[in-house]
């Protein structure tokens, strides 16, 4: 159910630590520093940002690297659960290829 078309390998964390203003670019980073990224809230959330959740600087989701080699765009749009069981490798969810 799962496989590598449905497991997320990589995907867009940019904006963190990012603030208001002219210089947003030169304070936020590009990439979890953990390897680790939170899932428990929503993509783009405007006030995660400075967590490690998916974030974009460009609106509507996040470009995603799936297991099989191909990208995808991730709505902002896309349920939490949906977004944890497409990180999991193993998690056995029947995730519908409608749900993102």
């Amino acid at each position: 159910t799962d496989g590598m078309t449905k497991t997320i390998l990589v995907g867009e964390a940019s904006g963190r630590g990012a603030r208001n203003g002219p210089s947003w670019r030169l304070s936020g980073c590009w990439s979890a520093g953990t390897n680790c990224i939170d899932t428990s809230g929503i993509i783009n959330d405007v006030d995660a940002i400075g967590t490690d959740q998916f974030h974009s600087d460009h609106a509507g989701g996040v470009n995603m690297l799936y297991c099989d080699g191909s990208v995808h765009f991730l709505s902002d749009l896309t349920a939490p659960e949906v977004v944890r069981g497409l990180c999991t490798r193993n998690g056995y969810e029947a995730i519908p290829s409608d749900a993102f």
